[in-house]
């Protein structure tokens, strides 16, 4: 021991043992990511809380602190949207932005975590949760999000609060950052299986009209925050874009209302139909019914909210004013949000179109026509005249169109603004033709009720019953339906107006049949849209045959009405899969059967209906007392079986006695059966004839208290979210006898043994005997407790850290409840030590940057750095190949290994870094003005300046003769005002203005060369003041001053009289957001430049000058440079020189080799090693 003690301090923080944080629940929407968007993730999972000892070591003389905290990981994927994206371009941390994920994940703070990207290509699961939790791993379909390790704090834990700009769909064919809105409506239509029913000219002309309006979006942050119907975010659209959307010829049509050409985009000027009185038919007295708006609806003062991306999606507000209306009117304003908007130009367009429509469609004109005016639809232009109320040759666009039951349409137009519009499309013959439309309508034929299967309700009571219903005629245009729960006193329930498509096999479908024929007993041809195997897979191609629902690929017509159906997918919706004959009933699901919600106090009860025809014209309708009444007695459908029924025995003590033995019973649940919520269990002894309720479970139950030596049958018994269950007569089954055990229990089955952050032992449960616990040892002496114990546990699995061993055995025993010992299950293991790594490291600002170069191997937990330095070593472990390690300046050895349970690996080999106090070129070139930048500016604004003064001379048609006496001129036109003003002692001035631009100028002229000049210029953009002087007709001297909303620029300049292009010197100051440089230049005798300056940027401040002369006292708190070495901090062990002396030195540790024989000294202590690296002699002081 040395004669004196060195001191060591410790502190260490409280560690926090447990994290939570919420998860997005099921049914949460996700968001479609058009455009260019800021999003707030959804977590959607997290995993592996995780914990990293942080120790730093301070050395001061004979005393060292160790400091230890803690770093909290934790591995997270965050949901961003739906769809496939293309990047991710910024990121927020509350208030911290990033340029981009790579920034965030180099932060130091992250301390090695990082998130990575899934576009939302791929599929699979992420490498992590499928090597670490293969059985909860999940791939998202069609998602993007991000997901990796999450630091989440030194010595705290909490999920930190991110924002993404995400860079989403839809925006290549623009403007490379947001999205048209065809492009996004288009998109909604096609998800939900109506993209096919859009007109594409019309909607090509829309995407022009909003690519030359400027009218692009972005979705915004809470656009999807709640559940929205398509109908509800594609109105928004239409609305932000003034265009109408509406059904026409089978097709979504759309047509943009606004009356102003927009780049290549012209407006509709087409006028349809000219529309007098003799065409309009009486509205109680009045032919057109006018409604004007209230005079405050005619907004002339117009605000829009909107989400402005150059402020990192604030909300922000912009107004349109219209002056003229305000001064008439006074202020009537409203305010519009525009949350899809996120520039300030398009929001101002908005308001500015919003404020025209106010003022242009005021007038709103009701018309009512006969039917040969159908051809009108939302969008069409007529012109008006009714001499009655005063409006002659009015036009209209039509905004609404009606049809009555008469066949009379009312027709809806709001006025539009004078323009240059075309004559008529259609001249109207006034003679009319008969329509009889009160057609007999037929009967409403035999209906087809229907118990649905469960995953197809949609009552919250979970009881509905499906009517099939056509007519037995072609004039059929459906029926009301009526109900009773006797056959009279009906009910009102409801109107069908389409015909269900429904009728009988003509062909018998055996249990794994593919293919059927079926007959339709529609009055009318049908045609069955055919399909693929893809669509009969995901039920497109839905039908219900007596109680099963299944889906087909192909639809072959045989005859009239008469089809086959093959590639049949069966037992689709939680049905039973079964055999079907000729004659059993048959529908076609396409969303054409009439539902009927009923209470669950109806199952079991008989229900009467009547169906009340009419016609297509919905006319001509049938008494009820003239119609069949048909019943239907209530029910739900079959629910499906729960899957591999298990059942066996096992017993329950008290205080070590068997009192009790028990049946456990396990299952899966129905596979596919989307309302599933458990199973309830029922039993019964093979001799009796009653079942009996033994308890529920999602997929495991106990019954408790059975007897020994009797057979019990044993039924599991769906229950759906509704309260529906089976029957245990229809449920699947099972039988297990209770009998006394076996008094040996057989040895465990298929032991592993697995690593992680612990070590993991499972087995197969003993079902023979009554085990009442499994002992897990290090050796064969079971029921010992000594150090190989590890563990008695009464499940099949075991977690420990108890062992210390990389490589021996495991023993599993099962005990019996009477003390009897199965044979012991063993498995050998040998977690070896992981091999060296291979590493890079690398020197940064503030730190290091360490990488290893290979994949982190299996049953390792990641990467162990070390830090060893002059003043204080560190360590830190990571899970990732990367790692950033903020160090102040200084010299370290650094060496890394692999780490698993049982501990580090065989380290790499230890790599010396310098960190340099000093700032990286990059960054200096990033953050501060350079030589070369400065020049140049110099040099531009130099010859504009010669420019300016030349050619106000030249424009000024000045000459020696018209400087010989004094005289004014004034130039007005319809853009410039310019004056000019000149005296005989050759003094010259000028003024200019335009609409954009204020510029004054004064000239002197010796003996008829410029001499003197100076100008001043302002525009939106730009304040700038100049002024020169000249020798001999060429520039010698110059300053000027600019200034922009992004920058400030002095310079002074004096030019090399010889070429009049040089500079012999200069100073400038220039100042931008963030940096300042102040500088001077000159040339010395051999042409050399001289240049002193002062940068501030970034953080850095730079001193360049030959000699620097500080006056006062200086404190210097960082590290010194000098030829690049960094003054107090290089150690010893870290030099290699051929010659050392001084008078007193810290020398740190001195080696003479690096291995094998060698002297070392260090700190008090000299030791000499031989060429074993075995220590031989040690003198001085130690501990």
């Amino acid at each position: 021991m040395g004669l004196f003690k060195k001191t060591s301090f410790t502190s260490r923080s409280n560690k926090i043992d447990a994290f939570q944080s919420t998860v997005c629940e099921f049914g949460t929407p996700v968001p479609l990511l058009f455009g260019t968007c800021k999003v707030s993730p959804n977590l959607i999972c997290y995993q592996d809380f995780t914990t990293k000892e942080k120790r730093v070591t301070q050395k001061s003389g004979k005393s060292k602190s160790t400091t230890i905290t803690y770093l909290y990981y934790v591995y997270a994927e965050l949901a961003l949207g739906e769809g496939v994206i293309k990047d991710v371009s910024k990121v927020w941390v509350g208030d911290t932005a990033y340029n981009s994920l790579a920034a965030l994940n180099a932060n130091g703070r992250n301390e090695g975590a990082g998130l990575s990207l899934n576009r939302g290509d791929n599929n699979a699961p992420t490498t992590y949760m499928s090597t670490n939790h293969p059985e909860i791993a999940t791939g998202y379909t069609d998602l993007a999000y991000l997901y990796g390790k999450i630091f989440l704090g030194e010595d705290s834990a909490s999920m930190p609060s991110y924002s993404f700009e995400v860079k989403g769909t839809l925006i290549d064919s623009n403007d490379g950052t947001d999205a048209n809105p065809a492009g996004v409506i288009k998109n909604i239509l096609d998800s939900i299986g109506l993209g096919e029913y859009i007109d594409l000219p019309s909607l090509k002309n829309y995407a022009s009209y909003c690519k030359n309006a400027d009218l692009l979006i972005s979705t915004y942050n809470d656009a999807f925050s709640n559940q929205k119907k398509a109908q509800e975010v594609i109105a928004e659209l239409l609305e932000l874009t003034n265009t109408y959307m509406f059904w026409s010829v089978d097709r979504f049509k759309f047509v943009p209302r606004d009356d102003i050409p927009r780049g290549t985009w012209k407006p509709n000027t087409e006028i349809i139909y000219d529309i007098d009185a003799d065409e309009l038919i009486s509205q109680g007295g009045a032919p057109v019914v006018f409604k004007r708006k209230d005079s405050t609806e005619i907004y002339n003062y117009v605000t829009v909210n909107f989400l402005n991306r150059a402020n990192d999606y604030e909300e922000e507000s912009v107004s349109f004013q219209d002056i003229a209306s305000i001064k008439t009117y006074g202020v009537r304003s409203v305010s519009y949000d525009a949350k899809w908007l996120h520039t300030k130009e398009r929001a101002l367009k908005y308001a500015q179109m919003k404020t025209r429509l106010a003022q242009t469609e005021c007038n709103q004109y009701t018309l009512k026509l006969p039917w040969k005016y159908c051809r009108l639809e939302p969008g069409d232009l007529i012109r008006i005249t009714d001499d009655a109320i005063g409006i002659k040759g009015q036009v209209a666009m039509v905004s609404e169109v009606t049809e009555a039951n008469n066949g009379l349409i009312t027709v809806t137009a709001l006025q539009r603004a004078p323009g240059d519009y075309s004559e008529a499309k259609y001249k109207v013959d006034n003679k009319y033709q008969y329509q009889d439309f009160n057609v007999n309508p037929g009967n409403t034929a035999t209906p087809l009720f229907i118990i649905p299967p469960s995953d197809l309700v949609a009552s919250s009571s979970g009881c509905e019953l499906w009517i099939a219903l056509h007519g037995d005629s072609e004039d059929w245009g459906g029926c009301d339906v009526y109900v009773s729960t006797k056959d009279g006193d009906y009910s009102y329930n409801g109107t069908h107006g389409v015909s269900s498509v429904y009728g009988w096999l003509v062909s018998d479908l055996s249990y794994d049949g593919d293919s059927v024929d079926i007959e339709l007993d529609n009055p009318r041809a049908v045609e069955l849209l055919t399909g693929s195997a893809q669509d009969a897979k995901d039920g497109n191609t839905l039908i219900w045959i007596n109680g099963e629902c299944m889906s087909y690929s192909l639809a072959t017509l045989q005859g009239s009405n008469i089809y086959t159906l093959s590639g049949l997918v069966r037992a689709q919706c939680g049905t039973k899969q079964g055999e079907h004959y000729y004659d059993d009933d048959v529908a076609i699901l396409d969303g054409n059967i009439y539902p009927v919600s009923l209470p669950k106090s109806y199952i079991g009860k008989t229900l009467y209906f009547k169906f009340p025809a009419f016609n297509a014209f919905k006319a001509n309708g049938q008494d009820l007392a003239d119609v069949d009444c048909y019943t239907c007695v209530v029910g739900v459908g079959d629910l499906p079986n729960c899957t591999n029924i298990m059942a066996y025995n096992k017993y329950r003590d008290v205080d070590g006695v068997i009192v009790y033995h028990d049946i456990i019973v396990e299952w899966q649940p129905p596979a596919g059966f989307g309302n599933y919520q458990q199973a309830q269990v029922w039993y019964k002894a093979s001799t009796e004839s009653k079942w009996q309720y033994g308890g529920q479970g999602y997929n495991k139950a106990t019954l408790p208290q059975v007897d020994i030596g009797v057979t019990y049958e044993i039924a599991v018994c769906t229950q759906d979210v509704f309260g529906n269950v089976e029957t245990p007569d229809s449920s699947a089954q099972t039988s297990i006898l209770v009998a006394l055990s076996t008094e040996i229990p057989n040895t465990p089955e298929n032991i592993s043994i697995t690593l992680k952050d612990a070590v993991v032992i499972k087995w197969d449960e003993v079902h023979n005997a009554d085990v009442k616990y499994y002992e897990i040892r290090l050796d064969a002496n079971v029921g010992v407790d000594n150090a190989n114990f590890i563990a008695r546990t009464a499940d099949n699995s075991y977690t420990t850290n108890a062992i210390t061993a990389r490589y021996g055995t495991i023993y599993v025993f099962a005990v019996s409840a009477y003390g009897k010992v199965s044979a012991p299950a063993t498995a050998a293991y040998n977690f070896a030590a992981p091999n060296a790594p291979k590493i890079s490291v690398k020197a940064k600002m503030q730190g290091i940057e360490c990488r290893v170069l290979e994949s982190i191997p299996n049953n390792c937990i990641g990467v162990h750095w070390y830090f060893d330095g002059a003043t204080n070593d560190s360590d830190d472990k990571t899970a990732n190949l990367s790692y950033f390690k903020s160090l102040d300046a200084g010299v370290y050895e650094v060496k890394a290994c692999y780490y698993n349970y049982f501990g580090d690996g065989a380290f790499s080999g230890s790599q010396t870094v310098t960190v340099k106090a000093t700032i990286d070129a990059g960054l200096i070139e990033a953050g501060s003005i350079a030589d070369d930048k400065l020049d140049a500016t110099i040099k531009n604004n130099i010859a504009n300046a010669t420019a300016n003064a030349n050619a106000a001379l030249n424009n000024s048609k000045i000459t020696a003769d018209k400087l010989a006496k004094d005289y004014s001129t004034t130039t007005q036109t319809e853009t410039l005002i310019a004056t000019r003003v000149a005296n005989s002692l050759g003094n010259y001035s000028t003024t200019e203005q335009t609409a954009n631009m204020i510029a004054g100028s004064i000239a002197n002229f010796k003996n008829d060369t410029l001499s003197q000049y100076s100008t001043t210029k302002q525009t939106e953009e730009l304040i700038s003041s100049q002024v020169a002087s000249y020798t001999d007709g060429k520039l010698s001297g110059y300053s000027t001053i600019e200034q922009t909303n992004t920058a400030i620029s002095n310079v002074v300049v004096k030019m090399d009289a010889a070429t009049n292009k040089k500079l012999e010197s200069y100073s400038t100051i220039q100042q931008t957001q963030d940096a300042i440089s102040l500088a001077v230049k000159d040339i010395d005798l051999d042409g050399n430049d001289i240049i002193t300056k002062i940068n501030i940027a970034d953080g850095t401040i730079l001193l360049d000058g030959k000699y620097i002369h500080v006056t006062g006292d200086t404190q210097i708190d960082g590290n010194v440079i000098t030829n690049n070495m960094l003054a107090g901090s290089i150690s010893a062990d870290k030099m290699a020189v051929d010659s050392l002396s001084a008078i007193c030195a810290t020398i740190g540790t001195l080696r003479t080799a690096t291995s094998g024989a060698r002297t070392e000294i260090k700190d008090n202590l000299i030791e000499v090693y031989d060429e074993n690296n075995v220590l031989r002699v040690r003198m001085g002081v130690w501990e």
